[in-house]
């Protein structure tokens, strides 16, 4: 494997690890305030250690500097008190000897840290001498701006901070020290002495050493310690939101375990408290469900017999509306009308009341979809006159037989022509008919005024009326579009809409060619397609396929 390739790997895994660390950090609580506490920890840590090091540099270093430069004073008083009680009368020879045994008496009595001693003879000195080291390789730390700075400050001493090379190489600090030499005859001599801080850097770092692992020993602990308190508070809060779920689910008679006797065992009888009164209310809820079901069923059950009657009375008064003056006339045809539509929203209300009780029941049998198709054409036939608007059926020349229940296949598409009819703001209603090997799908379309998207969700909701300002005269009960789908649903059905305000609606409903098999929605020979809009010219061709 290349390098290249080596590099790519350890990338792509560096990669995958910290998204998998991000997504772990935003979706749990506990590893968000655990990683925040450890580095938090950590960086304090640090800051602390910073801030001891800078102590403790500082105080190394100015007790080394002034040990350094009591030591040099000290040296340098030897010095020249050795020049001072020396006889340099003889030849340079003896002189350079002087020199030497100066260095090295000064080089043997020194503090431990003193790298070496330097001495050179100024330009002015009358007795010439060799420049002295005992430690040769240091010389070039002693700079030419250090030995201007020494000679031109006379007696008094200079000193200069530098880097020197430790026994491995690395650089640490250390400094120069300088002063000039006053033998008896003329002339002077410079003075040098390197002093190193490299036990006082190891220390330091020793130090740092030990704050780094305690910082990162305290950072790991405060980790454990806010993990565990977390722990012991997450796991309640998580078991009561693991019941809020099972109850939001349906499971009414989950509860939580009463374990604590602070906050969060407050929070845990709260939870408990508050299942049971939903519970309660739920049980309340559907006893007062149940109680009007039963009432509309039993008042729509009582009312059928009065309403018979009523209505034979009324098809007697109807039939003898021409003997009767025109006032009168008006007020039976009214009757029979308001009389029909009292016994239709009893038929929904009593067909209501059979789904809710679980009493409905398939009878599918074969038929002729276009006849199907037909027989509603004819049963609105009517209202569409009275209304004037055109209803036009458009079907395949030859019969489509399927197996449905037929009497529930001609409620659903009633209910869409006359919804249609209602609607069409005498524009055409338009119904067409297409089939597979295994669905059939009846389209009913309007061009009338439209469904708002803000109410296209609510028009399949029991009682609801597309347009409340309509008159309850000619409106519906708002049970039709209700009934429809759910005897859509018990043939295995699909009914669905596609409305535009202004341009009208288009309902498709698609069923099994057998109303006893599933329907595969994939086998429909037409559906809508998402995201197109209502073509008024070519809407079946170019919002289905």
């Amino acid at each position: 494997m290349s390098s290249r390739t080596r590099h790519g790997v350890v990338s792509s895994a560096v990669g995958m690890f910290l998204r998998r660390l991000y997504r772990a950090v935003r979706s749990s609580l506990q590893i968000r305030m655990v990683l925040l506490a450890t580095v938090s920890a950590l960086l304090i840590g640090v800051v602390f250690m910073t801030a001891s090091l800078y102590s403790v540099r500082t105080s190394l270093l100015n007790q080394v500097l002034r040990q350094a430069q009591a030591d040099f004073a000290a040296e340098l008083t030897r010095a020249q008190g050795g020049l001072d009680s020396a006889d340099i009368t003889g030849d340079e020879g003896s002189y350079q000897k002087l020199v030497v045994n100066m260095a090295a008496n000064v080089q043997n009595e020194g503090a431990p840290n003193m790298v070496g001693v330097f001495i050179w003879p100024d330009d002015s000195t009358a007795r010439r001498f060799v420049p002295v080291s005992t430690a040769p390789g240091d010389s070039d730390l002693i700079t030419p701006e250090i030995r201007n700075a020494v000679v031109s400050n006379g007696s008094h001493s200079y000193s200069q901070m530098i880097n020197t090379a430790d026994k491995g190489q690395y650089p640490v600090p250390g400094i120069v020290m300088g002063s000039m030499l006053r033998p008896a005859t003329t002339g002077g001599i410079e003075f040098y002495a390197i002093y190193s801080f490299a036990d006082q850097q190891r220390s330091v770092l020793s130090v740092q050493m030990a704050l780094l692992a305690v910082s990162v020993v305290t950072s790991v602990v405060m980790g454990i310690i806010v993990f565990l308190a977390l722990h012991s508070v997450i796991r309640p809060v998580t078991k009561v939101a693991g019941a809020a779920k099972g109850l939001a689910q349906g499971e009414s008679d989950v509860r939580v375990t009463e374990d604590r006797t602070d906050e969060l065992g407050t929070l845990q009888r709260s939870f408990n408290v508050m299942a049971d009164s939903i519970n309660e209310k739920i049980g309340q809820l559907e006893e007062a469900e149940a109680y009007q079901r039963r009432f509309v069923s039993d008042v729509s059950h009582e009312l059928r017999t009065p309403v018979t009657t009523i209505r034979m009375a009324t098809d007697l008064l109807f039939k003898t509306r021409d003997d009767l003056d025109p006032s009168k006339r008006r007020t039976v045809e009214l009757l029979d009308k308001q009389v029909s539509r009292f016994a239709s929203m009893l038929e929904d209300l009593l067909e209501i009341s059979r789904y809710e009780a679980g009493q409905t029941s398939l009878n599918p049998d074969l038929c002729d979809a276009c006849d199907l198709v037909r027989n509603v054409v004819q049963q609105v036939a009517q209202i569409a006159r009275t209304k004037g608007v055109p209803v036009k059926a458009l079907l395949p020349d030859h019969k489509v037989m399927i197996t449905v229940d037929a009497s529930r296949c001609t409620s659903i598409l009633r209910n869409l022509v006359n919804n249609a009819i209602d609607f069409a703001e005498d524009g055409p209603v338009q119904l067409r008919l297409a089939v597979s090997e295994q669905a059939v799908v009846f389209s009913v379309r309007d061009w009338g005024t439209g469904i708002a998207p803000e109410d296209l969700t609510h028009i399949f909701e029991r009682f609801w009326r597309a347009d409340p300002s309509r008159s309850r005269l000619t409106g519906g009960t708002g049970l039709g579009l209700s009934i429809a789908l759910d005897n859509t649903d018990l043939m295995h059905g699909l009914l669905q809409v596609r409305s535009q305000v202004g341009q009208g609606t288009w309902f498709l409903l698609t069923l099994p060619r057998d109303v006893c098999e599933q329907l595969d929605q994939g086998s429909a020979p037409v559906r809508f397609q998402p995201g197109h809009g209502l073509d008024v010219e070519g809407f079946f061709e170019e919002a289905a396929s």
